[in-house]
């Protein structure tokens, strides 16, 4: 992102294994990302992840130095800024309320009439809200296989805080719910961990989902669900532990939570991404592969470059 002024810095990560089944699922992991073409992973043993990281203690690990962080405002506000030069227009606070496809169009409804839209090429990247737009589109979410599982991840913070100079993972948890409570840095060196991961029950994902034009009841139940659980701390203290012996449990803090839209399921394949044009029909980690993201759409979905 040095064409955009974003400040970014390639700190390095660390999976770390704690258990002998786990240091086996290290090669499998370097295999993979060498197929993916990430360069340079290199297999550690307790000695020399002591030598990088004297806190993280584990008997092997995998070290990605190529891995690093970036301001995600800035970023953000970077895309902004860019497509605004190019003509584009951010409208906040608005809802689509109706689509309709006109063969050649699309026809969106906005704030229920308040404004309406005309356009070529619609891309749906509402993120909890995707699968409803797509359903209002006239697109069988359930035979697509596009549904969403919403799940919430809490993030806390630590004082005092372990000194740590690169992210610090766990191997990935076998039921691929998530990629376990991980140790993070900001660019100021902030630590954080986090985030675990909960599947909303059915009332919350009615809560989440609800129209809440108006209603102060279900956008104060909506606004709850984002609220760190602080139960979950003993739970935090005893995964960190399993990589950072001497962490204390009292240290913690609340820091944030969010919701996050996964196509996967409880025990499903892990499943990022479907991108497809849909238009004969009648979507983090986003923030990491938005501009992998945005190239694919534009060389294999915009037509005439438009």
């Amino acid at each position: 992102m040095r064409e955009a002024q974003c400040p970014h810095t390639a700190i390095g990560k660390l999976i770390v294994a704690t258990t002998a089944e786990e240091a086996g699922s290290l090669e499998t992991i370097q295999s993979a990302a060498a197929q993916n073409g990430v360069p340079g992973l290199e297999l550690l043993g307790k000695k020399q992840l002591l030598s990088l990281e004297p806190e993280v203690s584990a008997p092997a690990a995998l070290l990605s130095p190529t891995t690093g962080i970036i301001d995600s405002h800035r970023l953000m506000q970077s895309l902004l800024f860019t497509a605004e030069d190019k003509g584009a227009v951010m409208s906040c606070r608005t809802k689509v309320t109706a689509i309709a496809f006109a063969g050649n169009r699309y026809d969106l409804e906005i704030n229920n009439g308040e404004y309406r839209i005309r356009a070529k090429t619609v891309i749906n990247s509402a993120g909890l809200h995707a699968d409803q737009i797509a359903a209002g589109a006239g697109i069988d979410i359930d035979a697509r296989g596009y549904r969403l599982n919403p799940c919430k991840g809490n993030y806390f913070g630590a004082s005092p805080a372990p000194r740590l100079k690169r992210l610090v993972y766990p191997v990935p948890m076998k039921n691929n719910v998530g990629l376990g409570i991980h140790a993070t840095l900001d660019l100021s060196g902030r630590v954080r961990f986090g985030p675990d991961s909960r599947y909303l029950d059915k009332e919350e994902i009615l809560c989440l989902s609800g129209d809440q034009n108006g209603q102060d009841g279900p956008r104060k139940a909506a606004l709850n669900l984002y609220h760190v659980d602080e139960d979950c701390k003993d739970a935090f203290g005893s995964a960190i532990r399993k990589y950072l012996p001497g962490f204390d449990t009292a240290a913690l803090d609340p820091d944030m939570s969010g919701i996050r839209p996964k196509i996967q399921g409880p025990g499903d394949r892990v499943m990022d991404f479907i991108i497809r044009e849909e238009s004969n029909c009648g979507r983090s980690p986003g923030l990491t592969a938005c501009l992998a993201i945005a190239g694919h759409i534009e060389d294999n979905f915009i037509k005439d470059g438009k």
